[in-house]
């Protein structure tokens, strides 16, 4: 249960929203390929090839793409069928990939917590960075959305929530532009340096 609680969501690492913990564990004891995968996840401190796919699958079948290995179809397929909406959108393969990094390095910290000396790399190398001496969350290191679509991407945000960074626009790392519903908005792109 180690590997499916930390790729879930804890303390160290995100969610996926509003996927929660319940539907997570019964597609992965529905499967005998995703229950090894977790059972895998922090075994080693190097994340291979096979497991990330198997995980990146997972990801597919939890937002409703059964079959699907690719992440990245998934949210091409998401935002084709009309849910230019961001709040339910999948995760990038990009950012899904360092949510992997990040799950395997906390679940294998986990599962050499009753040792004496766990030996664990650096984080920086799994899914974080050291900005200015600070841990932090390496979210993306792509663009969230192909440059080609950014002027299409926009928020629903009311209140202006944008400006104060709890809004769609803002927690993409994006400017608000002329689609969005805010009005006197702090993150509209004239707005913005």
């Amino acid at each position: 249960m180690i590997g499916i609680h930390e790729f879930t969501g804890c303390d160290s690492v995100s969610a996926f929203k509003g996927k929660g913990k319940s539907s997570p564990v019964k597609l992965m004891m529905a499967s005998n390929e995703y229950t090894k995968a977790f059972i895998n996840l922090g075994e080693s401190w190097i994340v291979n090839t096979d497991l990330k796919l198997t995980l990146e699958k997972f990801v597919c079948d939890l937002y409703g793409y059964k079959g699907c290995s690719s992440i990245n179809f998934c949210r091409y397929n998401w935002l084709r069928l009309g849910s230019l909406s961001d709040t339910n959108l999948p995760p990038n393969q990009d950012s899904l990939q360092k949510h992997i990094l990040r799950a395997n390095y906390q679940a294998g910290i986990n599962r050499r917590s009753l040792s004496n000396f766990i030996n664990a790399p650096c984080p920086s190398q799994h899914g974080w960075k050291i900005s200015e001496g600070i841990l932090e969350v390496d979210w993306m290191s792509q663009d969230p959305v192909p440059p080609a679509l950014i002027g299409n991407v926009h928020c629903k945000c009311k209140n202006n929530r944008c400006s104060t960074g709890s809004g769609s626009c803002h927690s993409s790392k994006l400017h608000c532009n002329e689609l969005c519903l805010c009005t006197e908005c702090a993150n509209l792109s004239d707005n913005a340096d």
